[in-house]
């Protein structure tokens, strides 16, 4: 979100899929003034369709033994970023098919 709120290209949006604190989430989205552009998806067992209306994927993880929401996102031909301690960061070459990011 903190990424979100220097976007200056209204467009851009953030899909947040996945179990959380939305409450918490639903804050800190009104702090940094983009709510209005989160859409927050519960647990889906559809998320291709999600993969489809993105154009990059976003993990940011402190600790992540091998999550395979990486690899879907990248069979999805999606572009991903992510911290170094994700388990699957291996199949990331940084710069070429994703970022890598400090933890």
């Amino acid at each position: 979100m903190e990424a979100l709120s220097l976007v200056q290209r209204p467009d851009v949006k953030l899909f947040i899929c996945g179990s959380g604190d939305e409450k918490f989430y639903g804050q800190l989205a009104e702090l940094k003034r983009v709510r209005d552009r989160i859409i927050f998806v519960p647990h889906s067992s559809n998320l291709w369709e999600y993969y489809a209306a993105s154009d990059i994927f976003v993990l940011p993880t402190i600790y992540e033994p091998f999550g395979l929401v990486i690899v879907e996102a990248m069979a999805s031909g999606l572009p991903v970023i992510t911290s170094r301690v994700a388990g699957a960061a291996d199949l990331i070459t940084d710069g070429v098919n994703g970022l890598l990011l400090r933890a």
